[in-house]
């Protein structure tokens, strides 16, 4: 008895990868703030908005990403890590939807005045948390940094007056 019935293939929606997500984001972030960063045919408006579709049709589909995947590094990544707004989702006059990116964060990626205690002369130190809410003890991540806990004074090894 022959078994060669027909088999429909069924089109598994998978997740998509986490850190593929995020350099989505930082992308998008880069195409709305910075011209020299747009790809070719993208068009942005002074808020720096853009059409999803323009998107999907001057990078995405070099990157292998269509509409779903883009909106879904839009929506995991809308927020900082402080809550404050760094996506907005909105339709145009026709009703197709646009992505703004905001406005870069006053002090960049860490909060100047809590690290105002360390050196004004460089940059925070940066750590990479690995999962969990910030507060949550999980680990450092590859590469970490930890802050210092007193001023550099300049000359010798450190400890060294």
């Amino acid at each position: 008895r022959s078994r060669s019935r027909s088999r429909e293939t069924a089109v598994v929606l998978r997740p998509a990868d986490p850190r593929r997500l995020e350099h989505i984001s930082r992308a998008l972030c880069g195409f709305g703030r910075y011209a020299a960063k747009r790809p070719p045919g993208l068009a942005v408006d002074a808020s720096g908005a853009f059409l999803i579709e323009d998107l999907v049709q001057s990078w995405g589909s070099k990157e292998g990403l269509d509409v779903r995947i883009i909106m879904e590094a839009v929506r995991q990544h809308m927020f900082h890590e402080d809550g404050t707004l760094r996506f907005a989702v909105l339709n145009d006059d026709d009703g197709r939807v646009m992505v703004r990116v905001q406005q870069r964060r006053q002090g960049g990626r860490c909060n100047a005045s809590k690290w105002s205690e360390v050196s004004s002369s460089r940059p925070p130190a940066r750590a990479h948390w690995r999962g969990g809410a910030p507060g949550r003890d999980r680990g450092w991540g590859k590469g970490a940094v930890i802050p210092p806990t007193r001023k550099w004074r300049g000359g010798g090894a450190v400890g060294v007056p």
